[in-house]
């Protein structure tokens, strides 16, 4: 089967529910991951479209920080893995390529560049499609409510 309809057939992105674990910087976090059936995993997830400063550089710890503020309060993240032509997950430097949001629809990646701790990508610059960008709730969890809501105080 030729390569682009195989790709076609699995799909142009896989969903994975996902527990926060810590992050990095401000567009790299450790998460675990749901594989299917009873299958974890813990991967860095670095994420799509996504570019902010390494810790080193102005900036770089306030953008972490913010990033980890914002995930925390959630107890169940949804990861979008982007797929290449072939069917594989896309990566960087071993991390792997993803869209991190809420089972609302809340992406956090666009969050970072909206609250400017962080920018889109150059020219040139690896880049995530954008067709398979989240747009709406995620209807792949559809689990208890308090998996869902936000932690109380």
């Amino acid at each position: 089967m030729n390569a682009a309809l195989l790709a076609l057939a699995l799909g142009a992105y896989s969903d994975h529910a996902a527990f926060l674990l810590g992050c990095h910087d401000g567009d790299t976090c450790d998460m675990v991951i749901h594989n299917g059936r009873d299958s974890w995993s813990q991967e860095s997830i670095r994420f799509c479209n996504l570019y902010a400063p390494e810790l080193k550089e102005p900036g770089g710890l306030d953008s972490r920080d913010h990033l980890v503020d914002a995930l925390a309060p959630y107890r169940l993240l949804v990861v979008r893995i982007p797929k290449t032509r072939t069917g594989r997950e896309r990566q960087s430097f071993g991390r792997v390529m993803g869209w991190v949001m809420t089972p609302t629809g809340l992406v956090f990646n666009e969050l970072m560049v909206l609250e400017r701790r962080g920018r889109l990508p150059k020219a040139g610059e690896p880049r995530c499609p954008l067709e398979d960008r989240p747009n709406k709730a995620h209807p792949i969890l559809d689990l208890p409510g308090e998996w869902k809501t936000r932690k109380q105080p």
